[in-house]
């Protein structure tokens, strides 16, 4: 292995089983390769201290005032700036994300296409990727098609959409 180490946990600073450099503070822990942060954990985990649990390359980049939020993948949650306790779990998975709460995104660019919409769930790759975008009370599950009955209802709400068959 090679890297440094530099952590309040870690009496042997110079000692590292990782690759890369590892940083520890009080409520955070950081892998660092090649400049870049590819895993955070904890606390503190983004920029803005929020209670936020991040696992991604540019997951969770824009958090500001949100809270609570979890980002697990490559640019899941990416644009989220005050948007509080959003899941997301996939690569892109409710990236386009800003201001929502309480949506849950699980799958492969799953609410990709999701902007403030707040209270909604999408589960499957692509899942609510092109709408709803300001939508609430939404449960897509294995569609990338629209929600509604509209192709431009950006703001549809509260329907349940399995395998693009509507309730």
């Amino acid at each position: 292995t090679s890297g440094n180490s530099t952590s309040s946990l870690n009496p042997k600073s110079s000692y590292s089983t990782t690759t890369g450099l590892y940083s520890s503070s009080a409520t955070s822990i950081s892998f660092v390769v090649n400049g870049e942060a590819v895993l955070t954990l904890g606390n503190n985990a983004v920029r803005a201290n929020n209670s936020a649990t991040v696992f991604g390359a540019d997951a969770l980049q824009g958090l500001t005032t949100g809270v609570s939020n979890a980002a697990f993948g490559q640019f899941a949650l990416n644009a989220t700036s005050s948007g509080s306790w959003n899941a997301a779990f996939g690569t892109q998975a409710g990236m386009s994300l800003t201001t929502g709460n309480s949506n849950t995104f699980l799958g492969v660019g799953a609410g990709a296409g999701a902007t403030t919409g707040t209270h909604n769930i999408m589960i499957g790759m692509g899942a609510g990727s092109v709408f709803p975008t300001t939508g609430t009370n939404n449960i897509i599950i294995a569609t990338a098609s629209p929600v509604g009955p509209s192709t431009s209802a950006g703001n549809t709400s509260n329907y349940l959409n399995i395998g693009n068959t509507l309730y």
